[in-house]
């Protein structure tokens, strides 16, 4: 069932009630305790008779009994007749009809006292009537009766009608335009969102909610599902992107491997083999592979830490790791000579997953290795920085030109493809660096100017005893 729906089976719902209510407290409720009210007032004429029949004389009881039968709204009869009240019938002589059943005459005969509301031909209309006994010494002496026409216990509900009418019809509107304020402010705006999260169900990215809210709540859910509209298309770009990059990347060596893989193939079938060729065309297959392999473990990387919901977090003492990360890439690039620096507090104490800050401080100083010429400088220092740990990566190197400096931890981006491709770059290394940084709660700013260096900053919380 839709919200729609549903809002109309609310409404309708209240509006039932409503009128139930209404009718209620108009045809039932409000009828019940007049009539009560009415039997009241008939039972205090009957009990002033009965004390006029024993008090006073016949003639001043007949006297004041015309009275009260004149001020009275409808019938008062009276019977101390012996034969009449044998039979139980005081009303047959009046009226020509009885209007007690048996089982009434009986209990009236025992001296209780009845009440009926029922329709009387005789008069044709509803009556409410009270017969009264009265005893003396156990013996049945006089029976009062006494009614008013039902019709005029209508009377005072009739001058109320147009009032309670009213208040129905005042009741039927509120419902109605709180229905359709509701309609409007929430029920629309929900379908629409309704119908625009069917749409990025389809992948239409591109269309935003625009509405005219009123209600702050509302207003809200729109503003989300907007960001939450746009963050997917971001990242459907991004996704697309990251695919046509790969693709783009992998292009290239694989062209490479085919192309010198036919060139290796076509020159064994040659009678003269030329042997430097051979190793030429077999390096450049070989450089290419592990070009592709460094692409396909960095992509691996990325594709863990994007599933990866966090990352353990123990004390660690960072002079180690840094001293270990500077022992591998000065393994890596052996051949290269370079003035090296470092100067690191042994005393600082950081907390996360050691393989982490190990993959950052490799990949940070592999870039300074590979993009500072040979016998360039690299100074590596740490430090105490109130409550966190700072390293800083200078070097000498070529730098980066200020315009592709926001970009620089981007996926694939490269200031030079030519020049990254050349020196064994991915294009991942930093965007791997920014990403593991703020899994550990860290910072990460590069700074750099181009011809004369690039400097590295991280920070990183300390362990706190």
């Amino acid at each position: 069932m839709t919200i729609e729906r549903r809002s109309w089976f609310l409404w309708g719902s209240v509006l039932t009630v409503i009128v139930f209510l209404t009718i209620f407290l108009t045809y039932f409720l409000y009828q019940r305790l007049y009539i009560d009210e009415q039997f009241e007032e008939l039972h205090q004429y009957v009990e002033k008779v009965a004390i006029w029949y024993k008090e006073e004389e016949r003639d001043v009881f007949e006297h004041k009994l015309s009275v009260l039968t004149e001020y009275t709204e409808g019938r008062l009869i009276f019977s101390d007749n012996p034969m009449e009240l044998g039979a139980a019938i005081p009303l047959d002589i009046v009226m020509g009809d009885s209007l007690f059943t048996m089982e009434e005459r009986d209990r009236l005969l025992q001296g209780e006292t009845i009440e009926i509301v029922r329709h009387h031909e005789g008069v044709d209309q509803q009556i409410a009537g009270l017969a009264y006994p009265m005893k003396e010494n156990g013996h049945f002496i006089a029976a009062v009766f006494v009614y008013v026409p039902i019709s005029s216990i209508y009377t005072p509900f009739l001058n109320v009608l147009p009032y309670l009418l009213l208040f129905l019809a005042g009741g039927i509107a509120v419902v109605l335009f709180v229905r359709r304020s509701m309609v409007k402010h929430i029920i629309k705006p929900v379908q629409q969102i309704q119908a625009q999260a069917q749409k990025l169900a389809e992948g239409k990215w591109n269309e935003r909610l625009k509405l005219d809210l009123k209600t702050d709540e509302m207003k809200e859910l729109a503003t989300s599902f907007n960001h939450m509209a746009s963050r997917l298309e971001e990242e459907d770009n991004q996704r697309k992107a990251f695919l046509q990059n790969v693709s783009h990347e992998l292009r290239t060596p694989l062209s490479y491997v085919k192309g010198y893989s036919e060139l290796l193939l076509k020159e064994l079938t040659e009678e003269n083999v030329d042997r430097s060729l051979l190793n030429e065309y077999g390096e450049t297959i070989h450089e290419e592979a592990e070009r592709m392999e460094r692409l396909m473990k960095d992509i691996h990387e990325l594709a863990r830490l994007d599933d990866e919901a966090s990352v353990e977090r123990y004390p660690l003492p960072l002079s180690e790791i840094l001293h270990d990360a500077i022992a591998r890439v000065q393994m890596m690039h052996e051949e290269k000579e370079m003035n090296f620096t470092a100067d690191i507090d042994d005393s600082l104490i950081i907390i996360g997953e050691e393989d982490r800050f190990l993959q950052i401080f490799i990949n940070i100083l592999d870039n300074a290795y590979r993009y500072t010429p040979a016998n360039g400088n690299i100074v590596v220092s740490a430090y105490r920085e109130k409550k966190q740990a700072c390293i800083r990566v200078e070097d000498s190197g070529i730098g980066i030109p200020e315009k592709d400096l926001p970009m620089i931890t981007e996926r694939f981006y490269r200031v030079e493809k030519a020049r990254t491709r050349k020196m064994g770059g991915t294009g991942l290394g930093l965007s791997i660096v920014q990403q593991l940084t703020n899994r550990l709660d860290g910072k990460f700013n590069i700074q750099s100017e181009q011809g004369k260096g690039t400097t590295v900053t991280l920070r990183f919380p300390l362990w706190e005893e």
